[in-house]
């Protein structure tokens, strides 16, 4: 390969490159996107279920506190 070969071999795989950076930045861009909006559904669905059933929301969390508590005692 001459000088000139290796140059435009360089500037296809620099090319390459730079097509797969954007490619991966808009992926990123959309799949933040997409966890935004879910967490929000998430939030707002958890937000009425408790609004709707708060004593249903305080033995759930009553229940996760003493099996948290269980596994962290455990492990001194």
């Amino acid at each position: 390969m001459n000088k000139d070969q290796l140059k435009d071999k360089a500037d296809d795989l620099q090319d390459a490159a730079m097509e797969a950076g954007r490619n991966i930045r808009d992926n990123a861009v959309r799949w933040h996107k997409v966890a935004r909006k879910n967490a929000r559904t998430a939030a707002r669905a958890t937000d009425t279920y408790v609004h709707d059933n708060p004593w249903g929301a305080i033995g759930m969390v009553a229940v996760f506190a003493f099996a948290f508590g269980l596994v962290i005692g455990r492990r001194k």
